[in-house]
Parts: C-alpha cells; structure tokens; sequence
C-alpha cells in the first residue's frame, strides 16, 4: 500500500470551505444543533448526580443522621483508624454503656457522645447544654415525663438516681440534669463518667482491665458506634469495604 501526500491543501479548504457556503443555513444549523446538544448532555449529567447525591442526604436526614455510614461494634483504636483514614471526610464517635431502667417501650441508653457525632445525629438541646462534669447528665424530654409520673417534676438542676441494666448486670448512679435533649434515644454523660460505668459494669478493677484490654484489638471493648462520611460517597458500600480491609477491621 502506498501513501500519497497531499501537496493542495490550500485548495482543499478552499473547496470544503466553499461547500460549506453553499448551504450556509443548512449547515450553521446543524453545528448549532451539536452544540446545543453537547451543552445539553453535560447539563443533565450534572443535574442527574445533583439529585442523586441531594436524595442521598435526604434519606441519610429521614433515617435520623447525616452520615454515610452507621459503624457499630468497633473499639476505640479501631474507631480511630476509621477516622484518620484520608477516604474519611467527618467521623463521630459514640460510646454504649447500657440502657437505662425506665417504664417506657423503649428505654434510651445511656452513652459517651463527641461533638462530631451529635452534629451528624442531628441531636440538638433543647435547654442546657452537654455534661461537663462526671455526675453530671443530658436526658431526654420523653425519659424525664417517665419519671415524672409519680408526681416529681424534674428539671435542670435536679439530682436523679439511674439504674444501668447491662445483660444480668444492674448499676445505679446519681446525676445531676445539666441537659435535655430533643433525641428520644440517649442519655448524654462525659466520657469518663461512661468509662467509669463500663468498669463497674465489667465489675472489673481498672489493673485487670487495663491488663486484659492491652495487646489483642479482639479482647478490647467493642462498645464504640461510627457515623462516618466520606469525600466519595458513590460506592458507599464499597468504599467501607476497603477502609474495613486495609485496617484490619473485622467484624
């Protein structure tokens, strides 16, 4: 096969550029129409991931939180893992203590929550403010209209008794309200007052555990909850995946 090179190109454009002219409408419509065509894709494209991604929100919104992601029954250091992972964009960090003896359907429990995950649980006060001091406690409105039933009326400022029901566990403790929060599921303490409690609760001393909890991430308390967001919420499920692997999380 042989190649010819074209030394009349000047006449070739000349002689498209002619034709072109002949049927100027014609084709000035026709690379309007691809132009337009091409603006219209690219805008319905960019519509279509806005409503996916604005659905997205909203059911993360409907469901009680704004996250991606609900991780549940990690330990600490794994929790941390999560959150300093660079696919992360916001991680909140919760701890379990166990529920809370009451005359309700369904008790709250009492738990360990950072700023992070009562923002993304959309947890908001509506009188006071978050436990500063360790006997000190946020409750629910719902959870304080169970114990104001036999007459008591509490309020901010008010000391009350909870008992603490953990398996065949029970532990009471005294708290004054500093808080009451507009969530119907949790009663907010500081973290050192829920590690103080899951101690008891383990009914553990603190040299035991610190000895058993030390070394294997297996052995460790698995109370902690993640709400988790990510910079690339396409592949949710997928995404999570990789960061459970590549940590060595394992559930």
């Amino acid at each position: 096969m042989f190649g010819y090179k074209v030394k009349n190109r000047g006449y070739v454009f000349f002689l498209a550029w002619k034709t072109f002219l002949k049927e100027k409408r014609r084709n000035l419509i026709a690379f309007i129409a691809i132009i337009l065509t091409t603006l219209l894709f690219s805008s319905t494209t960019a519509l279509v991931i806005s409503i996916l991604n604005s659905s997205t929100d909203e059911f993360l919104r409907a469901i009680g939180g704004d996250a991606h992601s609900f991780v549940y029954g990690v330990t600490r250091q794994e929790a941390e893992l999560i959150e300093d992972d660079n696919r992360t964009s916001e991680v909140g960090m919760l701890r379990s203590v166990g529920s809370v003896e009451a005359d309700l359907r369904y008790p709250p429990r009492i738990v360990y929550a950072d700023d992070d995950y009562l923002d993304m649980r959309l947890d908001y006060f509506e009188e006071g403010r978050y436990p500063e001091e360790a006997n000190e406690i946020a409750v629910t409105r719902t959870y304080l209209d169970s114990i104001s039933g036999s007459g008591a009326e509490y309020g901010i400022g008010d000391e009350i008794t909870i008992t603490i029901l953990e398996g065949d566990v029970s532990v009471s403790s005294e708290f004054v309200i500093c808080g009451i929060v507009n969530t119907n599921s949790n009663l907010y303490v500081t973290e050192a007052k829920a590690e103080e409690l899951v101690r008891e609760i383990a009914n553990e001393s603190e040299e035991e555990l610190v000895s058993e909890l030390s070394g294997n991430l297996d052995n460790e308390d698995r109370s902690w909850t993640c709400l988790v967001n990510l910079h690339n919420s396409n592949d949710i499920a997928g995404e999570m995946s990789a960061i459970f692997k590549d940590n060595n999380i394992t559930f």
